[in-house]
């Protein structure tokens, strides 16, 4: 019994180590996490005019994610997820930029100019955010997608051509949970972060740099709990 004891002792010591000399497999913290920020003029930055470079939410992400995250921002102005509005995103070049990124993650944000009366169609727009998912969704890279609720919106009186906040509020915020649960997407609600901050806001609808700051803590706190 004791020869068996020691022969055992000695072949646990010779496959430690053999596994001690093996090569350990290694995590190459030089690639990149890629981030894609799709959406209208707030993504854009517009509320924080020539300084959109630095205080829009994207690029205070970027500074709070770190080196080794790289936010790309692909939001243009006065765009729309409707492909039957005055403006789809959908049909610009940054869209198909954003398609060939190879993003890791995916924000899209687009609503807020949808809401206008010009433009609504509560049908037309899950169809349409369901096909922009799914083209994100088929990127080789196999993103996470994030769905954003746009903010609240501060306009007094909503025109044909403004948004329209009782559109975001009450058709908007519950179809874009529904297409996230129904496509496997996460959801981060800023309705529900800027709400009872009108003072976040330059001109009702665009986020000034207190509400960049707060919507980029909000999306900071989102990626690094998955992370």
């Amino acid at each position: 019994m004791t020869k068996k004891l020691g022969f055992l002792f000695l072949l646990i010591l010779c496959l430690g180590a053999f596994l001690f000399i093996l090569p350990k497999t290694r995590v190459n913290s030089s690639e990149k996490i890629t981030i894609a920020a799709v959406g209208d003029s707030i993504t854009y930055g517009l509320g924080v005019g020539r300084n959109r470079k630095t205080l829009s939410y994207p690029a205070l992400l970027a500074k709070k994610l770190g080196s080794r995250y790289d936010v790309i921002n692909y939001g243009l102005s006065g765009r729309t997820m409707l492909s039957t509005a005055n403006f789809p995103y959908f049909k610009e070049k940054a869209a198909a930029n954003s398609l060939k990124s190879q993003a890791n993650i995916v924000l899209i944000m687009l609503g807020t100019n949808d809401s206008k009366k010009v433009n609504w169609n509560a049908d037309q727009y899950q169809t349409d955010y369901q096909k922009a998912i799914r083209r994100y969704q088929q990127m080789s890279s196999h993103p996470k997608i994030i769905l954003m609720i746009p903010p609240r919106c501060f306009i007094s009186q909503a025109t044909v051509t403004r948004p329209n906040n009782r559109v975001i509020k009450e058709e908007i915020r519950h179809i874009i949970p529904q297409l996230a649960k129904k496509m496997g997407c996460q959801v981060i609600d800023l309705y529900a972060l800027t709400q009872n901050h009108p003072d976040w806001f330059a001109d009702g609808v665009h986020p000034n740099k207190h509400g960049n700051k707060a919507i980029a803590q909000l999306v900071y706190q989102t990626i690094k709990a998955d992370s």
